[in-house]
């Protein structure tokens, strides 16, 4: 970076902090068009203020595409510093938060050929994302299965199955979360570097990686994101890796930094979510494997209240992606019906630090305030006791644009509740909620949920994803990879 973009940074992140990110972006932008070779950089940066307020700018592939060739041409000079730099911003641009994951759809998932084409014509993104040499793996010995886990501080999925492997596995836990050996790769650059290197063996944070790992017969990384492209990059002493992708992930840039060749599978928690990673990443879905979470049943099994035959529960609504105002709609279509339909909002409220986050939050406040829902709906806020809040809900409903299985669902169908699902329109030409959640679950109008959930009849059975039945089919994976 050179002397003006970085002295232009710092002066725009002053602004950012004083709360004058429109005055930081058009520093940024005014710089740039004075010419010079760190045009593009400025105009990355400005574009990335742009983004953190919640809004996508003008131009943006324009200037995703012009970074790419500028990383081909520090790569064909020979300048890697240069190159690495010109990644990281292309990364950061092509993969923010707020165009994949902050509004109701993805870009990336609607058409990953087209989206990716940029980067896949790229030598200095092929070279980035390009598989490394295959290691030899080595077949575990008589004894105990031994299996050793790196996560970093979210465990919500791991810990209901770990349990159910069987007494014959020994496995040991790697948490990142408050890591206190030699800092460890975690920043974008940083991640971008650490996938670029030839080897890794020698550096501080890989050895000591490794030592915590241990000698084991499999290692398996929670979560496909930072965690899993530097343990891809280490040897793990011929143990094969499996990767466990849950959702958000398949629309960032970690599945990218993974090192296939490394990688012996790829658990993906749904149908849709294994086809989503296919098109986006092929090396890596060439990988893929579906196991579906587990979710124990027990808990929930508490007695209904007096008012939950006629309650309609959303649980976590407070995130773009959860589309509140679907479900408001139909609530109103349950009205029709049965006017003494209420609908029941459990979790926290939309964080209004964006510019996307604001406008979902006013769209949900628009919606509430209609006359056919006026009065029907009651926001019940964050809870730390999910099966007590479920008592209240005789019926949900998943309204969101993505998901990959949907954890609301099973806790749902634990409790007792009817259950309607959305074919989340984002994942919905991957086949969407299909092949987790009964055929006859699945709608694709707020008309057809309340036709559902306002049926006199059963529902179709659900699957049986309680830990008892998930945990064999995690155990038969592990043996067979190992």
């Amino acid at each position: 970076m050179s002397l003006r973009t970085g002295l232009a940074h710092r002066a725009a992140r002053a602004l950012e902090r004083r709360d004058r990110p429109g005055a930081a972006a058009e520093l940024l932008r005014a710089l740039a068009r004075t010419g010079g070779k760190d045009a593009p950089m400025l105009r990355a940066l400005a574009a990335e203020t742009t983004l953190r307020r919640g809004a996508v700018p003008a131009g943006l592939p324009a200037l995703r595409a012009d970074l790419a060739r500028l990383a081909d041409a520090a790569r064909y000079r020979g300048d890697a510093a240069e190159e690495a730099r010109l990644l990281t911003r292309l990364v950061a641009l092509t993969f923010h938060r707020v165009e994949h994951l902050d509004g109701p759809g993805s870009p990336l998932a609607a058409d990953p050929d087209a989206f990716l084409a940029p980067l896949r014509r790229s030598t200095s993104w092929q070279a980035l994302t390009s598989p490394g040499p295959e290691l030899p793996r080595r077949r575990r010995g008589n004894g105990p299965l031994r299996v050793a886990v790196v996560v970093d501080a979210d465990r919500r999925f791991l810990d209901p199955v770990l349990a159910h492997l069987g007494p014959d596995v020994e496995v040991h836990v790697v948490s990142l979360d408050g890591w206190d050996g030699p800092p460890l790769p975690l920043t974008p650059g940083e991640q971008v570097l650490a996938r670029q290197a030839l080897s890794v063996e020698s550096e501080p944070w890989a050895a000591e990686l490794t030592r915590r790992v241990g000698d084991v017969d499999l290692v398996w990384v929670e979560w496909c994101q930072r965690a899993a492209v530097l343990v891809s990059r280490l040897p793990l002493g011929g143990a094969p890796l499996v990767v466990r992708l849950h959702s958000f992930e398949a629309l960032t840039v970690f599945p990218h930094l993974v090192d296939p060749a490394r990688v012996d599978a790829l658990v993906t928690v749904s149908p849709a979510l294994c086809s989503l990673v296919s098109a986006v990443v092929p090396a890596l879905g060439e990988k893929a494997v579906v196991l579906p979470n587990a979710v124990d049943p027990t808990p929930f099994a508490l007695p209904k209240t007096a008012e939950a035959p006629r309650t309609l529960g959303v649980l976590g609504w407070g995130a773009p992606a959860k589309d509140a105002p679907w479900a408001v709609d139909v609530l109103a279509a349950l009205r029709t019906r049965d006017p003494r339909w209420r609908l029941r909002l459990i979790g926290p409220e939309p964080d209004e630090r964006t510019a996307g986050s604001r406008a979902y939050a006013a769209a949900v406040r628009e919606r509430l305030a209609q006359p056919d829902v006026a009065g029907a709906v009651d926001v019940a806020g964050p809870t730390d006791d999910v099966p007590e809040a479920l008592r209240h809900v005789g019926s949900l409903v998943s309204s969101s644009t993505r998901e990959s299985f949907h954890l609301a669902v099973a806790e749902a169908v634990a409790s007792g509740a009817r259950v309607a699902v959305r074919d989340w329109p984002t994942l919905s030409s991957y086949g969407g909620p299909h092949g987790v959640w009964p055929d006859s679950w699945v709608v694709s109008t707020p008309q057809e949920a309340a036709e559902v959930l306002h049926g006199g009849g059963p529902q179709a059975a659900a699957p049986d994803f309680s830990p008892a039945a998930v945990g064999p089919q995690l155990r038969a994976l592990l043996e067979r990879l190992a």
